[in-house]
């Protein structure tokens, strides 16, 4: 038989602004995954040495040291010609980095005002065997083993029922911080390290 005491509860009823910056958060973790932007920076070196090379190549350098040195002589306009591309690409990639979690919160802020089921209130309780999770019109009761992932960061534990479905617990949705500590102490010890994932 289970002892009552053992159980942490936790009441979530998420706010536009912890929507938001969920939102934000989980586009940055799941980008920090990818190697994409290494692939740009990678890019934008080996345009930067084809410019450097173009550049050397234009000038005048004689073959041969009794030939006179003759060098062509570079204006500002034509420096900046051959860096132009990328000087975009630079400016592309910044203003992508600056612009999409702007976006991001944008989108998350339509979301939430359309979706009546993040604005539900969500009841969840930890025990040492599953979590349950109710609201008033389901429970369910999610076994350790069964779960994806957990994510922590410095407000919110983050649980994956899969790699698209998440339940999002704001740490202060917890009777107090010990109890916060507790659930996340419980999951530590409860999952894998491959499934306890530490993203502040």
């Amino acid at each position: 038989m289970e002892n009552q005491e053992d159980y942490l509860s936790a009441s979530v009823r998420l706010t536009k602004e912890e929507y938001k910056d969920i939102s934000v958060f989980y586009y940055r973790y799941m980008r920090k995954g990818k190697k994409v932007h290494i692939a740009v920076y990678a890019f934008l070196l080996f345009i930067i040495v084809l410019m450097l090379v173009s550049f050397l190549q234009n000038q005048n350098i004689p073959t041969s040291s009794a030939e006179p040195i003759i060098r062509n002589s570079f204006s500002l306009q034509d420096i900046l010609s051959k860096a132009i591309l990328p000087i975009v690409v630079i400016v592309i990639v910044i203003g992508v980095q600056i612009y999409t979690p702007f976006l991001i919160r944008k989108s998350a802020v339509k979301e939430y005002s359309s979706n009546k089921f993040v604005q539900k209130e969500i009841k969840y309780v930890l025990s040492p065997e599953y979590i349950g999770i109710e609201s008033e019109d389901f429970q369910m009761k999610l076994k350790y083993e069964d779960i994806h992932k957990v994510l922590i960061s410095n407000d919110y534990i983050i649980i994956f029922e899969s790699e698209k479905l998440m339940r999002i617990l704001p740490k202060r949705s917890f009777d107090s911080e010990d109890a916060a500590m507790e659930a996340i102490q419980l999951l530590e010890t409860k999952l894998s390290k491959d499934k306890y994932v530490t993203y502040n």
